[in-house]
């Protein structure tokens, strides 16, 4: 059975996998991805957040406890949805389950859009893009993590290895599309862009690119030395940062 977005985290299984895995010590989400995403947002104070893939809504509660004003998640798992309303219950705040390709918008404008690590799921950007830009007050900001496109270019060599990866196998790199990747068990459908075709999905939809950020490792944040070292092997997330 192939999986496509977030269905698989509705999968009793995968979610058992997952969030034991997101309770290791140095995981990449925190050692690597959440510390660039939380430079490229800088303070959040008295603004409105909107959070394409907002999972258990953990960061959510994080943002308004920094002191957003509000904050509105959107998951499709139900799963995730659940979690995040419990953990936002009482809070400035408001969670939808829906995919994001067909959710329309709220009636509002925002100061900050964030996704993270969502958008590797979608087949085309530019309709989201769009409304991403339509949905964003003046100057204000969408910022998203992907997995890096050495990452799914990698797949079939990843998929091919027990355990962790010794070398990862880029290949066919230049060829944008869809990717099998074998993920705690499951087939699970991703997409995979180069660099230049993300940038150039957002200079077609209207945005001023600020920043591209890589997951480059920084000691402090791990408490390994063992796995700061892996992590300096190649890059496991890209990042933009994107303003009106």
């Amino acid at each position: 059975m192939q999986y496509r977005g977030p269905e698989v985290y509705d999968d009793p299984e995968f979610s058992r996998q997952y969030h034991h895995k997101r309770q290791k010590v140095d995981n990449p989400n925190d050692a690597l991805e959440k510390p660039v995403i939380e430079a490229l947002l800088g303070s959040v104070a008295g603004k409105t957040i909107l959070d394409l893939g907002c999972g258990d809504g953990k960061f959510g509660r994080q943002l308004l406890v920094e002191g957003a004003a509000r904050y509105y998640g959107v998951d499709g798992s139900e799963q995730m949805v659940r979690l995040a309303e419990e953990q936002l219950s009482g809070q400035s705040a408001e969670v939808f389950r829906a995919d994001l390709v067909h959710w329309p918008f709220p009636n509002l404008k925002f100061d900050t859009i964030l996704s993270r690590l969502v958008l590797h799921y979608l087949e085309d950007l530019r309709p989201l893009f769009q409304k991403v830009y339509d949905h964003l007050l003046p100057d204000g900001e969408f910022i998203f993590s992907v997995e890096h496109p050495i990452l799914t270019s990698c797949y079939e060599s990843y998929n091919n290895v027990p355990g962790k990866r010794g070398n990862w196998i880029v290949d066919n790199y230049f060829e944008d599309g869809l990717r099998e990747n074998i993920w705690l068990d499951k087939k699970v459908i991703k997409y995979h862009r180069t660099l230049e075709t993300y940038f150039r999905v957002c200079q077609d939809t209207g945005f001023r690119v600020e920043s591209i950020r890589e997951s480059r490792p920084q000691r402090s944040n791990f408490q390994l030395e063992e796995n700061f070292v892996r992590r300096k092997r190649i890059p496991l997330f890209l990042f933009f940062k994107l303003s009106r």
